[in-house]
């Protein structure tokens, strides 16, 4: 093959966990080139990736950026039926992807079968098994290889300018994030304030903010707790890679499945998820520690208290 396209539409978290199969098909496929069809989300985040060629931006002229490729083959890890007719009007001969009734019999397209229920795994693993249908006959089988997330010499110059007048004692970083635009289960803005006040007492707690969410914050956390020595607010502008590298200077990240809890897995930073039980499957990570469907906030709390204290206090 000569190019390779994989398209990817989606937030962030569903960017991080692609990358290890997006590395597999460049893997798999080490002379040829890889274009990247994303969203302003997924560009900013693969950037600083070097063997990516190039990172396409979709558009209203999408069909034309794809055919002026010259694709051999693109991997769609969207595969509504709206994106996929889309995609059928270009010119790439074999398009992959997973299957739907409405693909079943187009010989276009190549398919994966995916169903939580008869093969439950996490869809880091599911897109690198749709990206193993790619592979010439007798190809070995890659490893299920992760890249981390990286950033630039400006954002680790921010991030450095925001931690050096805070955390004077050198307490261990809790990272709490309350906001997830997908997550299935979470706490209230209100019991975020309770746990965070617990948390201040032994570590340095940074809360993340982002658009209206940093008025939304002030608003409802007491306010005592702005003057409080261990806790700050972290104000994000459009670069995610300023978050990557703060997340990449914390110790222990509490969120709700969310794309924050994903750049943590991805860089080795030890978490804890608010998740479903169906979540931990589809997007558990390696250093995550688990609250399943929380329904008693004072046991919940004094949880997340223990699993924080046994995270950090033990490596002290």
């Amino acid at each position: 093959m000569q190019a390779i396209g994989f398209y990817i539409d989606s937030k962030i978290g569903d960017s991080v966990v692609a990358l290890p199969a997006i590395y597999a098909l460049k893997t798999l496929h080490p002379n040829s080139k890889l274009y990247i069809f994303c969203n302003p989300i997924t560009q900013n985040l693969y950037s600083p990736f070097e063997w990516i060629e190039e990172l396409v931006v979709i558009d209203k002229h999408l069909i034309s950026h794809i055919d002026e490729k010259k694709l051999d083959c693109l991997i769609s890890s969207n595969a509504d039926k709206n994106t996929i007719n889309y995609l059928k009007t270009s010119k790439t001969p074999i398009l992959y992807t997973f299957l739907k009734p409405y693909n079943l019999f187009d010989p276009r397209i190549k398919t994966l079968f995916a169903n939580l229920i008869t093969k439950p795994q996490s869809i880091k693993k599911t897109l690198f098994d749709l990206v193993w249908l790619t592979r010439s006959t007798g190809t070995p089988k890659p490893s299920l290889y992760t890249p981390k997330l990286q950033t630039f010499a400006k954002n680790k110059e921010l991030i450095d300018r925001f931690l050096s007048p805070l955390n004077p004692s050198k307490k261990k970083i809790i990272m709490l994030n309350p906001f997830g635009y997908a997550a299935k289960v979470n706490f209230s803005l209100e019991q975020y304030a309770e746990i965070a006040q617990k948390l201040v007492e032994d570590f340095f707690v940074i809360i993340p903010t982002f658009g209206d969410k940093n008025k939304i914050v002030q608003e409802v956390f007491p306010q005592e707790i702005f003057s409080h020595p261990n806790f700050c607010l972290f104000h994000n502008d459009e670069d995610l890679l300023n978050l990557v590298e703060l997340i990449s200077r914390i110790d222990l990240l509490i969120s709700p499945s969310t794309g924050n809890i994903h750049i943590a897995d991805n860089l080795g930073i030890p978490s804890i998820g608010i998740f479903s039980l169906k979540d931990t499957i589809l997007w558990g990570g390696e250093k995550m520690s688990y609250l399943i469907n929380p329904k008693n906030f004072q046991k919940d709390l004094n949880k997340i208290l223990t699993l924080s204290h046994s995270a950090l206090l033990s490596t002290i």
